[in-house]
């Protein structure tokens, strides 16, 4: 019984080891069963943490928790490969300091487990090694240096450097700065792969690059180049000269643009528009292009390319018939119904600019005037534009200038000066004063005048408007009189304009009234200027 007993106590205790061995956890790493167990791979983010001219660091991760150890290859090309390092378990980083400057190496990474498992990294760091210090390699003068070598500008301080490439070659690119083109320093290093180099400028001064190439050997002559930071042009004055506007600057020193550029506003359009664009040596400009009653502002800046400097000051120009500033003659625009500028001559007759009137002579003379030529009259000789002209009803302008010879204060006969038969408007001096007559569809007369006198050998600039009911004169620019009540319609047609005489007896047709002096530029139009309308 007692054996029995002994028997089934060994029985139970067998069956409670062998119940607690299989409630045991797995601690067998290489067990696929256990929980823990991952598969066994190579190393991850095999990659390059530092490079010198003298040493490669690489690191990487290790998704093993088995591993026995890490081994580092080393190559010079793809292909061939020796164990360049054996490392111990938990390691993630290695440098190797057994390399030579620009030297191209090649790296792979294994791992291994204690059942000698050996696993290769899929992935192959290819790595060149910088250059020492380049001015430690001596320069040679047999080397040429980089072609092609220019300093852009990009905005007013920033700036590019650039070259031609060359992808077959190697070497990499010293950069070298300075403010005296005697006193560069290294200023960057770049690979051989780089084709520019962005920069900005740091000071208000010039600035001096060179290039050069470079290899753990040799270094290439260089290339050098300067800038300046973008400068505008100061000290703009603009001086009327007789019928332009010359304007000039301060001329700028080389290498700080490539460009001038003219700007002009006019009274006209209200608004800058380029008038020119110069080279960068140009230090004056004459505008030619002036219209009469106009204020013009003219600006200076410098550009290269895109890149614009500041402005330059800004300097204003009033132009009028006569007075301050250039005085420029009236110019045929739309509006313009008669214009003879007496500046052509063939034979008797004078080329007119409207059309099919021309202005014929009958004997008198071209000589100097206020612009270019002036048509001379006396007693018994002056012109006559034949053609008709059609006028507005409502809206005349006659502009003219005037160079008496004579003493016309004298005697009480009157002079003549300009008389559209049968058209609207009579001209003429009579006893100190400068009357200007229109002519209504009804045939009458109605007269404004001035007191202003003509002096001898003067020339004198004068507007006659009729506007609206409402007549004035003008002597130099300057408003003489305005008188309204003016019946209107105006007599709308003229077979012929009589410059330098005037009639005033309608029955004799050769009852003359005859001017002794010079007219110039006899313009009519049908609109008033806005310089002429801001005095009435």
């Amino acid at each position: 019984m007692s054996g029995d007993t002994n028997l089934i106590k060994s029985l139970s205790l067998l069956v409670f080891f062998v119940l607690l061995s299989c409630s045991h956890k797995r601690d067998n790493l290489y067990d696929p069963g256990n929980s823990s167990f991952v598969p066994f791979t190579s190393p991850s983010d095999f990659t390059v943490k530092h490079a010198t001219p003298d040493s490669v660091t690489v690191t990487w991760n290790d998704p093993n928790n088995r591993e026995a150890g890490f081994t580092v290859y080393k190559g010079t090309d793809s292909l061939a490969k020796t164990i360049a390092a054996s490392l111990p378990p938990g390691s993630t980083r290695w440098t190797d300091t057994g390399c030579q400057p620009f030297t191209e190496y090649y790296y792979w990474i294994s791992t291994s487990d204690s059942l000698n498992d050996t696993v290769l990294s899929s992935k192959t760091i290819k790595i060149r090694t910088p250059y020492r210090i380049p001015l430690d390699i001596p320069e040679n003068n047999q080397i040429p240096a980089p072609s092609g070598f220019k300093i852009m500008r990009t905005s007013k301080t920033a700036l590019k450097l650039v070259w031609t490439a060359d992808t077959a070659d190697k070497r990499n690119k010293l950069i070298m700065r300075g403010f005296h083109k005697d006193s560069l320093a290294i200023y960057r290093i770049l690979s051989h792969g780089e084709t520019s180099f962005p920069d900005t400028m740091q000071r208000i001064e010039n600035h001096y690059y060179s290039i050069a190439f470079f290899d753990s050997s040799s270094r290439s002559k260089r290339s050098e180049n300067w800038i300046s930071p973008q400068a505008h042009p100061a000290g703009l004055e603009v001086l009327p000269m007789d019928t332009a506007a010359y304007c000039k600057w301060s001329n700028l020193i080389p290498n700080t643009t490539d460009s001038i550029q003219i700007d002009r506003w006019s009274s006209i359009d209200s608004a800058w528009t380029t008038k020119i664009k110069l080279d960068s040596s140009s230090w004056h400009f004459t505008d030619h292009a002036l219209a009469p009653y106009t204020e013009f502002r003219y600006r200076v800046s410098a550009f290269t390319n895109s890149v614009y400097s500041n402005f330059s000051n800004t300097c204003t120009l009033w132009v009028g018939a006569s007075g301050t500033g250039a005085a420029v003659p009236a110019r045929k625009d739309s509006n313009t119904l008669f214009l003879c500028r007496f500046d052509n001559q063939a034979n008797d007759t004078t080329p007119e600019l409207t059309g099919k009137c021309r202005v014929v002579m009958g004997g008198a003379q071209l000589q100097a005037g206020q612009h270019g030529q002036a048509l001379q009259t006396n007693a018994s000789k002056a012109a006559i534009a034949t053609g008709r002209i059609l006028y507005p009803d409502s809206t005349i302008v006659v502009d003219f200038w005037l160079k008496p010879q004579t003493d016309m204060s004298l005697g009480t006969d009157r002079y003549g000066i300009l008389h559209a038969q049968p058209g609207p408007f009579r001209i003429f001096y009579y006893q100190n004063f400068l009357i200007c007559e229109w002519k209504n569809n009804s045939g009458n007369f109605r007269s404004v005048f001035s007191n202003y006198k003509l002096k001898s050998n003067g020339w004198y600039h004068i507007v006659f408007i009729m506007e609206n009911h409402k007549s004035s004169i003008f002597i130099n620019d300057t408003l003489q009189v305005t008188q309204s009540g003016f019946d209107l319609p105006l007599t709308t047609q003229q077979d012929t304009l009589y410059i330098g005489k005037a009639k005033f007896n309608e029955v004799d047709i050769y009852n003359f009234k005859h001017f002794n002096g010079l007219i110039d530029e006899v313009y009519i139009t049908r609109k008033v200027n806005s310089f002429f309308r801001s005095k009435l």
